[in-house]
């Protein structure tokens, strides 16, 4: 990775909320160790799937492929867990259809869709799938749905599987679990209101420790 470009999208793991904070998440860990660039287009709130109108202002990961630089050496998608919370629908995936039209307002459809574009565009530059790490109040609820995301994280592993997609898998090989109290303190922002971690957003040795 030495001097290499890596360009990211994903949502508020992912982007740290720019730079600045928590030592700019692990785009700009990775980039300072390694001494290359990235991009991160990563954004607080984005979710995987396409927007239906004007009423959706959220960043939606699947619509803005297009916005992607081409020059990077590797590109990296992170996502779902804002999917969940807002009730998009799982959807399905064939194992075997490579070219039949895909629902983009699936949380299935728009992962297949985001990979679909990248093996087409990006040609010849590696491409992986980031899943988050178990969030403490979300991993198994159903927020609205019939699924939980723990189902949604069956579902990324099966597509990955599908389109030969590198994924880092932080809910099952990462170490961390926001249900531990220790955890939860030293390597997750501080939630003001509830005077400890959040569980969802790591600080910057939370970032170094478990997702660099």
């Amino acid at each position: 990775l030495k001097g290499k470009k890596i360009v990211y999208d994903g949502d508020s793991i992912c982007s740290s909320w720019g730079t600045s904070r928590n030592g700019g998440s692990y785009p700009k860990i990775i980039a300072d160790i390694v001494e290359g660039t990235f991009d991160n287009q990563g954004v607080g709130g984005g979710r995987l799937r396409t927007q239906e109108g004007a009423s959706d202002t959220f960043h939606s990961i699947v619509d803005n492929l297009v916005n992607l630089p081409t020059d990077g050496d590797l590109y990296c998608f992170e996502g779902g867990v804002n999917d969940h919370w807002h009730d998009t629908i799982l959807g399905t995936f064939s194992e075997s259809d490579y070219t039949g039209e895909l629902d983009k307002t699936t949380f299935c459809g728009a992962l297949e869709a985001i990979f679909r574009y990248a093996i087409t565009n990006f040609v010849g530059k590696p491409i992986c799938y980031i899943i988050t790490h178990k969030c403490p109040y979300s991993a198994f609820s159903k927020y609205g749905t019939e699924h939980t995301f723990a189902d949604f994280r069956k579902a990324a592993l099966g597509i990955c599987e599908k389109y030969s997609i590198p994924v880092y898998d932080a809910w099952k090989d990462s170490g961390i679990n926001s249900w531990n109290a220790s955890q939860l303190a030293n390597y997750f922002i501080i939630d003001e209101d509830k005077g400890t971690g959040d569980g969802t957003h790591p600080n910057e040795q939370g970032y170094r420790r478990y997702y660099v």
